[in-house]
This record gives structure tokens, sequence and C-alpha cells, in this order.
């Protein structure tokens, strides 16, 4: 069975959000590091929403079928 493409963006977007946590979790990693990481975290997030719902991208594929169309 294939994958879709959005099944790999989101699996390539839960890749860097993993990533990005270890960044966070890193004493080591300095405040600037940190601002990055949160930054990129909130957008990856958005992103990883508006592909999980139906009105993101996908929705041009979607037709409605039944009484009155």
């Amino acid at each position: 069975m294939p994958i879709s493409e959005n099944a790999r963006s989101a699996e390539a977007i839960h890749r860097k959000l993993r990533a990005i946590a270890a960044v966070l979790l890193d004493p080591a990693a300095t405040e600037h590091e940190r601002t990055n990481a949160e930054t990129l975290k909130i957008k990856l997030e958005k992103q990883l929403k508006q592909e999980a719902t139906p009105g993101g991208d996908m929705a041009k594929y979607y037709v409605s079928i039944g009484p009155g169309d």
C-alpha cells in the first residue's frame, strides 16, 4: 500500500519536531538556540494541524455527492 504525500509530509514534520524538542531539552543549548527552536516548533505545529484538517490543501480533492448535487 503506497504512502500518501500527506503522510510523508506529516512524518517529516514529526521528525523535525522531535529534533526541536531535543534542542529545547538540552541544558547546554543557548538562549538563542532555544528561541529559534521554539519559533520553528510553533510554525511546524501550525503546518501539521493544517495538513490534518480536511479544509487544508486536500479540500480541492473532495467531491460532494448527494441530493441536490
